[in-house]
């Protein structure tokens, strides 16, 4: 998975670069084919999967959604690995910047684990919409700037989507990632949808599952929240 190199400006916001890069090969001697520890003690919500056809112009009509999917695969990943914690959601297009959020397809989950000498979990998902990987270890540290997420984000993306473009925020993204941002203010710890916009002004627009507010960041070398 292609990583824009604005996310290196994106102090705030680090986690990208904490994280890895998306798609890493899984041969890498810092990533770990996971075991799960122990077996599942309960069923995994049932995904209903929608092969994904990149080449048609109606690829995602009648797919489960973004959030039941993401929330199928944590409680399943959290079944297997009772310690993991759930850090963060990082969705990019595999066609270039994109004003679709449905286009997003290139999906990793980040959770946060000690297990001997790796310090977190990757899950990606397949190439069928809902399908995920095997999870593997990595010694990546997740960013301390991150919260833990509740398996069930709330706000769809699409929902998200719709609001920022609503606030004025047409332009083209080209990757969204979901995080509790803990270094924010506290009226402003919540699920968060960061969309990582094409250009450079604003940088990144952000999105509060709960309280709906879409806010602009113009300056992600300062460090600062969203206005």
């Amino acid at each position: 998975m292609y990583l824009h190199p604005q996310i290196a400006l994106l102090v705030a916001f680090a986690t990208f670069i904490a994280a890895g890069s998306i798609g890493s090969s899984i041969s890498s001697p810092n990533l770990f084919i996971a075991q799960p520890s122990i077996n599942l003690t309960s069923p995994a919500l049932p995904i209903n999967l929608t092969t994904l056809s990149l080449s048609s112009n109606n690829i995602l009509s009648d797919r489960v959604s973004f959030v039941d999917t993401i929330y199928a695969a944590v409680r399943s990943t959290t079944s297997d690995y009772p310690r993991a914690l759930f850090r963060e959601v990082q969705a990019q297009s595999v066609t270039g910047p994109t004003t679709d959020p449905n286009i997003l397809v290139d999906v990793r989950l980040i959770f946060s684990i000690t297990q001997g000498s790796y310090h977190s979990l990757y899950v990606d998902m397949t190439t069928t919409w809902g399908q995920w990987g095997t999870p593997f270890f990595t010694n990546i540290n997740p960013s301390e700037d991150n919260g833990v997420l509740p398996s069930s984000l709330g706000m769809d993306i699409t929902e998200a989507d719709q609001l920022i473009k609503a606030a004025g925020f047409g332009q083209e993204y080209e990757a969204v990632d979901i995080r509790w941002p803990n270094p924010f203010p506290a009226e402003w710890q919540e699920v968060l949808y960061y969309f990582l916009m094409d250009g450079e002004s604003p940088s990144v627009v952000t999105v509060g599952a709960t309280d709906r507010k879409v806010r602009a960041i113009y300056d992600s070398l300062d460090g600062s929240a969203p206005e």
